[in-house]
């Protein structure tokens, strides 16, 4: 009848139905059986497909919400599951958008297990005379300057290059031309490239920039070229580009330079290795003075992977999370499918009555699950589209390579095939179920439909899945969330309340010599510190809790190294009294140095941790080191004159211990320093008249990078709390999803028992022993899925352990806490149709039936 309706107007497919029946009437009536009366299966017209489809949209349309519950589900977890992936396939998996960006490395300084960067020795070696097995070879290192133009002053970002820095990356300047190889030798006019966004925001677009002079730290530098604003994961948030001399220095440190090399087409790595060890063997002996360890060599490693980091496995985390929660999805679906197709069973009975056959009736259910789908991958489309785009905005500084994220024929071919097998996944469990069901039988005195043991079983089963798949989503988001709470309640060592920092950057035009600098800083601070508000202020080249740029290695006039040992170091700092004093540390040991030296001798101050990593058994105070690795006569020893309690100097989460050294900022002056102010009240609220004291005593000095404490910790956060939101979200939702699937389950339950329920109730069992019933079953298939989850939790945790802080993988307070919050929300999803249930009025139930 309903694919006579689709082919006609109904006024005929009712003619056909009314003779149709009294043709079946009247044979039953005189005893022919079912199987002498059935019809002959038609053959079915090349426009089946289209009347399927067309039936199962108005099906569809009927019941709007059941089709939106069941659209929003499975779109979300493809959604989902392709957005993430699609994030995977451009940071992890694509090649880097360089030539021969596959064969690219990065050069280190390896010992053993240890690695670090290079030092100009290492890059002048390289540049002089170039390994064979590599086909290009480039170096850069990152600064903050100060860059003038008129009267304007600012810090900004730069990136030194080696002049082939851009033609190594495949980069053509908009205008102008490239660095030549003169312009990277000593005595050469100094030159600069900048971005095409830099060239607009400082000069206009009508001007002429090209040959014009960039004021750099005081020195003139000629833009010779402009570059387009994308160039790659390697450039980031940087506009300028000085090219970078590379000449001989006095000594092999420090190791602050970043080189990267291209291997040719068919180099073998050990090959390339082999080269490079002989270079750092012909090298050592002309360094041998600063740099004793001659077992550390130049190597390299996959230039794509130091990019990437430890997001490598946060990013597959993610994914088995999405992945997870598509099966959830899917499951959520198949689930409201099978109850619709319990429904449905007087249906598909009556079809198969009529002589339509079960893979007729299968094409028709699957049709139906088709444009399910369809409008499931349609609505994951936009949100795939709009997390991308999301991602795009907001990873930046978050996620590398987050300027290449984005869709291409990997991720759409994935999209489409997550759509297919969602479709196929659900579709089957649920066609099977109610063809199944419906081709059983059918109740003839009532019409209703009454599902089988079987279709129950399935349908608590899919829910239980849902619960499995949950719980080691909740507890990893739950450790996650913890773990990020763990670092937030760790010490600074040191009290952040009214702390903020500044940095300034004196020019070297003005302040040409140390003592300039240093004369500068001491009336300024004088000032400082006498402005209303302001408690103390103080010097460093750090800024607690954010992670140092690195450290410095030294050498123990007591604990001599022998020829070949590796050196020892350890995070290195800056700074003067002011500082020690602003931030509150506790002198353990010892004294502070002096602002002003009354001696020759250079001093410094260590940490708790340093003392007990070098001193443990007795005072390292009155110990003397040279810093640097410099082990020759002649190099000045520094002295040990106090020891100072502990400050988180490589971010709030660093666990290693490994002490923390302050060196004289009297003797060791930076013109770029970070001014440190604590403040009575709110810090920001001095920062007008700390400018205008700076202003007082100098013209053209930039002060940026304004920042709280509290602000800092944030910013050393900002990726486990992107990791932590992003998971936790994903785990949320899996549990409504799941919570959704429970309650489906009860309340079509109710449904379909509606009359065993009234006589129960009527045979004296009492609302209570329906609602009883109802929240058995429903907790009984949260239960156990939730059961199968706990028992997988701790296997599939163990991977993640290395991003977890102060808790274990297998916390029991965090899974515990979990399984009863999983418990409550079943039982919640189980208590309405209970409730339902314990309303029914047996009188009217009966009477109906």
């Amino acid at each position: 009848y309903e694919h006579r309706l689709d082919a006609g107007d109904r006024a005929s497919a009712d003619r056909w139905l009314r003779r149709e029946y009294r043709r079946l009437a009247t044979q039953l009536l005189t005893g022919s059986s079912l199987e002498e009366i059935r019809p002959p299966t038609q053959p079915r017209n090349s426009g089946t497909f289209f009347q399927d489809i067309r039936h199962s949209l108005r099906g569809l349309a009927r019941a709007p919400m059941f089709t939106a519950a069941i659209v929003a589900t499975v779109g979300l977890g493809i959604g989902g599951t392709s957005l993430v992936f699609a994030i995977v396939h451009s940071v992890l998996i694509s090649p880097l958008p360089y030539p021969g960006g596959d064969r690219m490395v990065l050069f280190r300084t390896v010992e053993g297990d240890r690695m670090w960067g290079t030092s100009m020795a290492d890059i002048h070696a390289l540049t002089e005379t170039p390994p064979e097995a590599f086909d290009q070879f480039a170096a850069y290192t990152r600064r903050t300057n100060r860059i003038q133009q008129g009267a304007d002053v600012e810090l900004v970002r730069t990136k030194w290059v080696t002049p082939n820095y851009f033609q190594m990356l495949g980069y053509e300047p908009v205008v102008g031309r490239h660095f030549t190889e003169d312009e990277g030798r000593p005595g050469a006019v100094r030159a600069v490239m900048i971005t095409e966004e830099f060239r607009l925001r400082s000069y206009g677009e009508s001007e002429e920039v090209l040959g014009r002079s960039l004021v750099i730290d005081g020195e003139p530098f000629t833009v010779v070229g402009i570059l387009p604003d994308e160039l790659g994961p390697l450039d980031q948030a940087v506009d300028v580009y000085p090219a970078m001399v590379v000449d001989v220095p006095n000594r092999k440190g420090p190791f602050f330079f970043i080189a990267i090399g291209r291997l040719k087409d068919g180099a073998s790595p050990e090959t390339a290795r082999a080269q490079l060890a002989s270079i750092s063997e012909r090298i050592f002996p002309i360094w041998q003075d600063s740099f004793t360890q001659r077992d550390a060599v130049i190597g390299f490693v996959d230039l794509k992977e130091m990019l990437v980091g430890n997001v490598q496995r946060t990013l597959l985390m993610v994914l088995s999370a999405v992945g997870l929660l598509l099966l959830i999805a899917c499951a959520n679906a198949a689930s409201l499918l099978v109850a619709s197709g319990i429904s449905r069973a007087r249906e598909i009975g009556i079809r198969s009555a009529l002589g339509t056959s079960k893979g007729l009736v299968a094409q028709l259910l699957l049709t139906e699950a088709l444009v399910i789908a369809a409008a499931a991958g349609l609505f994951g489309f936009a949100l795939t589209a709009g997390g991308l785009e999301a991602v795009r905005r907001f990873g930046v500084g978050r996620l590398p390579r987050v300027g290449e994220i984005g869709l291409n024929p990997e991720s759409v071919g994935f999209f489409v095939a997550v759509t297919v097998a969602s479709w196929l996944l659900f579709g089957l469990i649920a066609g099977a179920a109610t063809l199944r069901n419906g081709t059983r039988g059918v109740a003839t005195t009532s019409g209703r439909a009454t599902p089988s043991r079987g279709m129950l079983v399935l349908r608590r089963t899919l829910a239980g899945t849902q619960f499995a798949v949950t719980i080691p989503m909740l507890v990893g988001a739950g450790l996650l969330v913890t773990s990020l709470r763990q670092v937030q309640n760790e010490g600074f060592g040191f009290d952040p309340e009214g702390v903020l920092s500044m940095q300034v950057t004196l020019p070297q035009e003005s302040f040409p010599e140390y003592s300039d600098i240093l004369s500068f800083w001491r009336a300024a601070l004088t000032d400082i510190e006498a402005l209303p508000g302001v408690v103390s202020a103080g010097l460093a080249d750090a800024r607690p809790p954010l992670a140092l740029g690195g450290g410095n290695n030294f050498v123990l006039e007591d604990q001599p190294p022998k020829p070949g040992d590796p050196s020892i170091e350890a995070p290195w700092i800056t700074a003067d009294p002011g500082f020690i004093r602003t931030l509150g540390l506790t002198v353990l040991e010892g004294r502070v140095y002096d602002a002003v030296p009354t001696d020759t001798m250079r001093h410094a101050l260590v940490d708790e941790s340093w003392a007990n990593r070098f001193y443990p058994d007795r005072s390292p105070v009155g110990r003397r080191f040279r810093s640097g690795g410099c082990t020759v006569d002649g190099c000045p020893w520094v002295e040990i004159v106090g020891v100072v309690s502990d400050v988180k100097t490589a971010g709030l989460d660093d666990t290693r211990k490994r002490g923390t050294m302050y060196y004289d900022f009297a003797r060791d002056t930076y013109s770029s320093m970070n001014l440190h102010i604590r403040a009575s009240g709110d810090a920001l609220a001095v920062v007008p008249a700390v400018r205008e004291v700076i202003r007082r005593y100098g013209t053209g000095i930039p002060i940026g990078e304004i920042r709280t404490v509290e602000e800092l910790a944030g910013e050393s956060l900002a990726g486990r709390k992107y990791t932590s939101t992003l998971v936790a979200l994903l785990a949320i939702t899996a549990l409504l999803l799941s919570t959704v699937g429970v309650y489906g389950v009860m309340a079509y339950y109710v449904r379909q028992h509606i009359r065993d329920i009234g006589i129960r109730i009527a045979l004296g069992g009492g609302p209570s022993s329906a609602l009883a019933m109802v929240l058995k079953r429903g907790m009984v298939a949260a239960g156990v899925g939730s059961v199968v989850g706990l028992v997988a939790t701790p296997f599939l945790m163990r991977p993640m352990s290395n991003l977890l802080y102060g808790v274990s993988a297998s916390d029991p307070i965090v899974i515990g806490s979990v399984a009863i919050a999983t418990m409550l929300v079943a039982l919640a999803a189980s208590i309405i149709p209970g409730q339902q249930a314990a309303r029914t009025n047996p009188a009217v139930t009966l009477r109906e039936e």
